[in-house]
């Protein structure tokens, strides 16, 4: 988790519950940040699809 950043992305709340971020995720910044079509997104997206 902390090779990849994704450990960022997570959190515990409150009342002790693993919260989860995608936008804090270093894996899938690239959806957020680059124009749909480029090469780190659509890199990012194909990641995301597989995980998800």
């Amino acid at each position: 988790m902390l090779e990849d950043g994704s450990y960022e992305a997570h959190s515990v709340d409150a009342n002790g519950n693993l919260i989860y971020n995608i936008k804090k995720d270093k894996r899938f910044e690239a959806l957020f940040n680059k124009p749909k079509g480029s090469p780190e997104y659509n890199k990012a997206k194909a990641l995301f699809l597989a995980t998800a």
